[in-house]
C-alpha cells in the first residue's frame, strides 16, 4: 500500500512554479488588497514584458530564473531599447530610448513582486532586497505662460453645452493640477461650489484613498 507523506509548505520545492502562475496569483494578492484594477494591470504588464525577455534567453520561465543577476541584465536590456511605446494601443511606437522613470518603474514592480514572493514563502529570502533602484532623470516640467492660458481657454465656445463643459474641464485642471483619472472620477456630492472645495479620488491605493483640494475654478463657476 502506498505511503501518503504529507510536507509543509516551507519544505515544498517551489523553483520550478512557473512564473505565470505567480503573475496570476500575485494579481490575485492585490485585488484582495483593494488595488486599482489600472494598478494591477500595469504590474501585470511589467512583470510578463521579463517574463517574455525570459523566454527571448533561451531559458524558462519559472521561478529558478528570477533572480537578481537576471534582473540585472533585464535592466541592461531595458536601457540599450529603443521602441519606445511598443505595445501602446494608443500610441505608435518610437525608435527612441526608454526613459529612465519607465525602467525605474519596470525594476519597482519586480521589487515588489520579489517582496511579495518572500512573505508568502515562494522563496527563502527576499531575492531583490539588495537590487537598487536604477537613477531617474529629474525633468522640469515646463509651464503655460499667462499668454498661452489665456489663449488655451479662449479657443472654447462657452455659449455651447460641449464648449462650456471644454472649458470647465481644462480650467479645472489649471486651477487644481489633478490627473486626469482623478478629475474623470469626479462626483457632484463631492464638489463644494461655494468653498471652492473638490473631494477627489486619488489613482493610487494609499493610506488615504481620498483628498480635499482647492479649486479656485470651481468657486468661480457658480458665476458663470
Amino acid at each position: 500500500m502506498a505511503v501518503r507523506y504529507n510536507q509543509r509548505w516551507e519544505e515544498m520545492e517551489k523553483s520550478g512554479t512557473p512564473l505565470d502562475k505567480l503573475f496570476e496569483t500575485y494579481a490575485l494578492f492585490n485585488r484582495s488588497e483593494g488595488k486599482a484594477s489600472s494598478t494591477i494591470s500595469w504590474y501585470d504588464d511589467k512583470l510578463r514584458e521579463f517574463a517574455r525577455w525570459l523566454d527571448s534567453q533561451g531559458g524558462g520561465a519559472d521561478l529558478a530564473e528570477f533572480t537578481i543577476d537576471r534582473v540585472r541584465e533585464f535592466v541592461l536590456h531595458l536601457q540599450g531599447r529603443e521602441d519606445k511605446y511598443e505595445r501602446n494601443p494608443f500610441v505608435p511606437t518610437r525608435h527612441e530610448k526608454l526613459s529612465s522613470h519607465t525602467i525605474q518603474g519596470h525594476v519597482r514592480v519586480l521589487k515588489a513582486f520579489a517582496s511579495w514572493l518572500y512573505r508568502e514563502g515562494y522563496t527563502d529570502d527576499n531575492l531583490l532586497q539588495r537590487c537598487r533602484l536604477p537613477k531617474a532623470r529629474r525633468i522640469e516640467p515646463e509651464w503655460l505662460t499667462q499668454e498661452e492660458i489665456e489663449r488655451l481657454l479662449g479657443a472654447f465656445d462657452r455659449k455651447t453645452v460641449m464648449g462650456a463643459r471644454d472649458f470647465a474641464i481644462v480650467l479645472t485642471f489649471l486651477d487644481s493640477g489633478l490627473r486626469c483619472g482623478e478629475l474623470c472620477n469626479l462626483e457632484m456630492p463631492g464638489a463644494d461650489l461655494v468653498t471652492g472645495q473638490l473631494k477627489v479620488r486619488r489613482s493610487t491605493v494609499c493610506s488615504a484613498p481620498w483628498t480635499t483640494c482647492r479649486c479656485a475654478a470651481s468657486a468661480r463657476g457658480r458665476n458663470r
